[in-house]
């Protein structure tokens, strides 16, 4: 349950990465503090649409992510490329392996719940297109 919740983390993370057409000045040594912004900035946007939008599945999730991200460890050290993001990457997930706080459980379970359908569709979609 909880690899297949920070699955789930992981594609929401890397799908905003892959479509961020923020500011094109930044360095490939941009540090984690400022890819924790951007993450908590763009949170912050999606529990703004899910209350707008009615979305108590949502709003209940996006707080418990926001502490969550400002509560992970930001070592000292930039983001200098792949290896080093996926390093960094290899180092939170080591950091949170004896389990996922309960606040996060309890906001997000049910979102994960509610979309997992969806993501298991994307999956086989994907997959029937690969070839």
């Amino acid at each position: 349950m909880y690899g297949r919740i920070l699955c789930s983390l992981s594609f929401l993370v890397l799908g905003a990465c892959s479509t961020y057409q923020g500011d094109t000045t930044v360095t490939p040594t941009a540090s984690l503090a400022a890819f924790s912004a951007f993450t908590i900035s763009d949170l912050q946007a999606a529990d703004s649409d899910a209350v707008a939008a009615g979305d108590q599945i949502s709003h209940a999730c996006y707080p418990a992510l926001i502490t969550f991200v400002q509560s992970l460890p930001t070592s000292p050290g930039t983001v200098s490329g792949a290896f080093s993001a996926f390093q960094k990457a290899r180092d939170i997930r080591h950091g949170i392996e004896g389990g996922l706080p309960t606040y996060l459980k309890i906001g997000c379970a049910p979102l994960v719940m509610d979309e997992r359908m969806l993501i298991a569709r994307l999956a086989v979609i994907g997959g029937v297109a690969a070839p």
